[in-house]
C-alpha cells in the first residue's frame, strides 16, 4: 500500500503539473474518468461503442488521467458505511446506492481496458502495469496481463526477465502476457521454450499456448535451437515446441530435423511434427517411405501409426 500511496502521489504531481498548463482531455463534455467506467460497464468492441471511440479520438492524451486511475481508492465514508450498514436497521440502510457502492475498482477495470484500445500509445502507463502484476491478489492482475502486451516491443522487453521470477505466479503472469502478443512475441521464444521445462505446470501450459501462437517466424530460430543447442534438455524442448507450431515440411524443418545423425527421440519428435502439419505432398511422402525403413523399431511403429492414420483421414476425405 505505501508503495501504491507513493506511485500515486508521484502520478498526481505530474498530472496536476499538466493540469496548470492544458485543461484535462475531454470527449463530448464527458471526462476520461467517466469514459473509463462507461468502458467498463460496456466492454463489447465496435463501432457503436461510444467509450471506445472516446478513447481512440483522445488517443495519447488520455494516458496520464488513465494512469490515475489505476490507483483510484474509494472515499473513506463509503468503505465505513459498507462495514456499517449490514449492522443497521433495514430502515437506515436505503441511502442511494450510488452514494455507498464501491466503484473504485470498476475506474480501474475501464482504465486498464482503455489503455488496452490505446496500444503503443499507451506504453507510458507501462511501469504501472509493472507495478500492479506482482500483486496476486489484485483483481487487477489478469487483466493488466491481457493487455500488457499490446504496449508494443518495450513491454515484450520488460516482460521477459519476468519469466524467471522466483515466484511462480509472476511467470505464470509474464508468460501468458507474452502469449497475448502473439508473433510480436517472437524475442521471446527462448524463454518460452524454458517455459515449458517450468516446474509450475500453469507455467507450463502458457508457455506450451504462447509458443502456438508464435507463427511461422518462429519456426527456423526454433529448429535452430533444436538442432545446436548445448542443452539436450533444452534440444528436446525445442522439437516438443515445433510440434506445437505445427510446421509443414515445406519449410525444410523435416529435413533438418530428420538427418539421420540426430537421436532417435529427435527423430521421433520430427515425424510427430510432421503428422500435425497433415501434409501430404511429395516431399513429405518420401519423409513418411523413408521413416517406414528406420532401424529404430520404436520410431519405425510410430512413422506406420501416423501414416496410416494420414492414409486413413484422406481416404475418408477423398469423396
Amino acid at each position: 500500500m505505501v508503495a501504491m500511496g507513493t506511485a500515486a502521489a508521484a502520478l498526481f504531481i505530474l498530472s496536476l503539473g499538466r493540469t496548470l498548463l492544458s485543461p484535462a482531455p475531454r470527449f463530448e463534455g464527458q471526462t476520461v474518468a467517466y469514459w473509463a467506467h462507461e468502458l467498463y460497464r460496456h466492454p463489447q468492441a465496435g463501432p457503436t461503442n461510444r467509450a471506445t471511440l472516446a478513447f481512440q479520438t483522445l488517443g495519447v492524451r488520455a494516458v496520464p488521467e488513465l494512469r490515475l486511475l489505476l490507483y483510484r481508492e474509494d472515499p473513506a465514508y463509503k468503505k465505513f458505511w459498507q462495514k456499517l450498514a449490514p449492522h443497521l436497521p433495514r430502515q437506515l440502510r436505503t441511502l442511494p446506492h450510488s452514494q455507498i457502492r464501491l466503484d473504485a475498482l470498476e475506474y480501474r477495470m475501464g482504465a486498464v481496458r482503455a489503455l488496452g484500445i490505446l496500444g503503443t500509445n499507451a506504453a507510458e502507463a507501462l511501469p504501472d502495469f509493472l507495478h500492479l502484476l506482482p500483486q496476486t491478489n489484485s483483481p487487477l492482475r489478469w487483466p493488466v496481463v491481457q493487455v500488457m502486451a499490446q504496449l508494443g516491443e518495450v513491454a515484450i522487453t520488460r516482460l521477459i526477465p519476468l519469466t524467471t521470477n522466483a515466484d511462480p505466479a509472476m511467470r505464470h503472469a509474464a508468460v501468458y502476457a507474452l502469449g497475448q502478443a502473439n508473433s510480436n512475441a517472437l524475442p521471446a521464444l527462448l524463454p518460452l521454450i524454458r517455459g515449458t521445462l517450468d516446474s509450475d505446470t500453469t507455467v507450463r501450459s502458457a508457455a506450451w499456448h504462447a509458443l502456438s501462437r508464435l507463427g511461422a517466424g518462429a519456426v527456423a530460430p526454433t529448429v535452430d535451437l533444436a538442432v545446436t543447442h548445448a542443452d539436450p534438455q533444452l534440444r528436446a524442448a525445442a522439437f516438443r515446441a515445433l510440434a506445437a507450431m505445427r510446421p509443414g515440411p515445406n519449410l525444410g524443418t523435416s529435413v533438418i530435423l530428420l538427418n539421420p545423425t540426430n537421436a532417435a527421440a529427435i527423430r521421433r519428435m520430427a515425424y510427430t511434427s510432421l503428422w500435425l502439419a497433415r501434409q501430404t505432398n511429395a516431399p513429405a511422402l518420401q519423409l513418411w517411405e523413408a521413416g517406414l525403413a528406420e532401424e529404430d523399431p520404436q520410431l519405425r511403429e510410430l512413422v506406420r501409426f501416423f501414416f496410416n492414420r494420414l492414409a486413413l483421414t484422406n481416404q475418408t476425405a477423398s469423396p
